[in-house]
Order: C-alpha cells, then sequence, then structure tokens
C-alpha cells in the first residue's frame, strides 16, 4: 500500500510540472533543447536531473510549440517581459495574457507593438488596439490612419492592423 501511494505522488508530481520540447536562445548567441515550462515572466525547464529557472537575464527567447516568446522592455519599464511575438517585421507585434479576476476564469490579452527604430515595445493596446495610439504611433502612414479613421479593420484587431502597416508602409 506505501508503495502504491509513493508512485501515485511521483507520477502527480510529474503531472503537475509537464514539460514540453523547448528552444532557448542564450544571450551568448548559443541555443539548446530542454524540456520546459513557461510560467509568467520565467522559463523552467529540466537540464539533467536539476530544475532550472531561467529569465531575462540569460535568455532572450524561446521557442515552444511553433511560438516564439521573446523578452522585451516596455516603454517606462525597466524589467524586461516575456511576449509572444505574433508578427515579426518592420514593426512587430507582441502580446501578454494574464488571467483576469480569478473568479471569472477568463483572460486579458494586452497587445505591443515595437518599430525597428524604437528602443523598447510600446502598449498599443487591451484586447483590441487604442485608436489614438494607433494615431501617435504611426502618423507616417496616411493609409494606415484613413483605415483607422473609417473603421475599416472589424473589431480592432490588432494583427490585421501592423499586418497591413507592414505591407502598406513598413521599410
Amino acid at each position: 500500500m506505501q508503495k502504491i501511494l509513493i508512485l501515485t505522488i511521483i507520477l502527480l508530481n510529474q503531472v503537475s510540472y509537464s514539460q514540453i520540447k523547448t528552444k532557448l536562445f542564450y544571450k551568448d548567441g548559443k541555443t539548446a533543447i530542454e524540456k520546459c515550462k513557461i510560467k509568467g515572466n520565467t522559463i523552467k525547464c529540466e537540464v539533467g536531473n536539476k530544475k532550472i529557472k531561467f529569465s531575462s537575464s540569460n535568455i532572450n527567447a524561446v521557442e515552444q510549440n511553433s511560438k516564439r516568446y521573446v523578452y522585451m522592455k516596455i516603454e517606462n519599464s525597466n524589467k524586461p517581459k516575456l511576449m509572444r511575438q505574433l508578427i515579426k517585421g518592420s514593426t512587430s507585434l507582441f502580446e501578454i495574457t494574464k488571467m483576469a479576476a480569478p473568479q471569472t476564469g477568463g483572460t486579458t490579452t494586452a497587445y505591443y507593438v515595437k518599430r525597428q527604430s524604437w528602443e523598447n515595445v510600446k502598449k498599443i493596446g487591451t484586447m483590441r488596439y487604442n485608436k489614438d495610439k494607433v494615431i501617435a504611433y504611426f502618423s507616417d502612414c496616411p493609409l494606415l490612419l484613413e483605415k483607422v479613421k473609417s473603421k475599416s479593420f472589424k473589431g480592432k484587431s490588432p494583427f490585421k492592423l501592423i499586418s497591413y502597416f507592414n505591407e502598406n508602409c513598413g521599410n
């Protein structure tokens, strides 16, 4: 009976710390593939028999399940955040998804953009883009501004907005 209990505890521990093959991109340019779990701003990996935490101090980015996550500094903040990269181009789009109020069980997604000339990412909106921020950030693209003002992008999709900018105005 005691052996079954110990085996059950070991199996539950393995299930609760389920890890996925993840490609790590180190700051020194090296890469490695490890079994990891992404939680918030931290990447926890099992290397050999050790569990190791990685952060922006030693990792630039990770790829997991065909999704790319990159540490980026947000405008007016010093600490980099791990963000999912949705679009890579002359202007890139990132998202951070967080749990909303625990009682609702939902999530909130904040969207960020980074133009090549910018040092940090800038928040473009939560759940959809903010019209005033788009006008401020993309004033050099009259085609995009006209589409935003005429409400051509249904649902205020940041993905469609940045894709349009990269195709029509991005260098």
